[in-house]
């Protein structure tokens, strides 16, 4: 009766520590962020005006701000799709949810050039329509079996990353706009508007917000399925919902740039292995404050800290292999 309260008290300590030094390092990061580039910014140069003022202000920090939103999106999308499938390498780019999605935006520009110029405004929904059906055959090939949703989610992910590279090739010498390649299958987060920093903002406020109110019918979730229903919880119909809420939030994200893969499988694990807590409760705001920074961090190394321009997965999916390795072993030591 005594020690779990001394827990919960250790936990909450532990999440709003990890949530303080997260939010602490996102200011520095922005300036590590809107400095890196094809043209370097010196940091007394931040404040000047001329080209440098078009360069940080009307370019760099609209992508700044799209980066740290975007992790937190895919960080949170992460933790609760494993959850709620209890399996710990499941998240929007292993399940294939953002192949399908990059996919249904690139079907938009072949809409818009054998039609009328506005269907490229159903690039969100055709992204969202795919998105769904891809993270759908993922699981029912998975049929719940850890291992089998993974290679089910490679191999769908192959599937439309084929199909994107297929199309592409064709309307890239009809429409020269029309992002390359990289950009749909590696991600470029390089220009996003104001505008577009607005809506997702109210995405990742709306996912963020449904998560942690959600938390606790989650984790019920997360247990078993008879504890769900006893707790009047469909789960299967719980999980379709959610299914859609992250395929729509990731529909929004692939549009604007590109596939971000990993972050929603790193930041989560991240997350467990600060807090040593695995509840819904504690993980999600903790990823939903970690992935901005983890983001930012990633998206300055692949804009030229390395002196070379590279896309961020290149960047996240070499952070992530140690993550990934470390809970394949821990699973296994589990098994054992």
């Amino acid at each position: 009766m005594v020690f779990e309260p001394v827990l919960a008290e250790t936990w909450g300590v532990r999440a709003k520590t990890l949530v303080a030094i997260s939010l602490a390092s996102i200011p520095p990061l922005f300036l590590l962020f809107i400095m890196t580039g094809a043209v370097f910014v010196p940091p007394d140069k931040l404040l000047a005006g001329g080209p440098y003022r078009v360069i940080l202000y009307d370019i760099r920090l609209p992508a700044a701000i799209a980066a740290a939103l975007i992790g937190s999106i895919l960080a949170v999308s992460g933790a609760v799709m494993q959850m709620l499938y209890r399996n710990p390498l499941l998240d929007p780019y292993i399940a294939g949810t953002a192949s399908g999605a990059a996919f249904g935006a690139l079907l938009a520009y072949a809409l818009a050039l054998s039609g009328p110029g506005y269907l490229l405004l159903y690039q969100i929904p055709l992204a969202f329509a795919l998105a769904v059906a891809a993270s759908l055959i993922t699981l029912i090939v998975g049929r719940g079996d850890i291992y089998a949703t993974v290679i089910g989610g490679v191999a769908v992910s192959y599937f439309f990353s084929a199909a994107t590279t297929i199309v592409l090739s064709y309307l890239s010498s009809k429409m020269p706009q029309i992002p390359p390649l990289a950009f749909w299958l590696f991600g470029y987060i390089d220009y996003v508007s104001y505008h577009m920093d607005v809506v997702l903002s109210v995405a990742a406020a709306a996912l963020i917000a449904a998560a942690i109110r959600e938390a606790r019918r989650i984790d019920l979730v997360a247990i078993s399925d008879e504890l769900a229903h006893v707790r009047r919880i469909r789960p299967n119909r719980y999980r379709l919902g959610w299914i859609s809420a992250v395929s729509l939030a990731t529909a929004l994200v692939v549009s604007q740039v590109g596939v971000v893969g990993f972050v929603g499988l790193m930041v989560p694990h991240l997350a467990r292995m600060a807090l040593r807590n695995g509840s819904a409760t504690a993980v999600v705001p903790a990823s939903a404050a970690l992935g901005a920074p983890v983001l930012l961090a990633s998206d300055a190394l692949a804009r030229g800290l390395l002196g070379f321009t590279v896309p961020v997965t290149a960047v996240t999916s070499i952070f992530a292999v140690p993550v990934v390795v470390s809970v394949l072993y821990a699973g296994r030591r589990a098994q054992s």
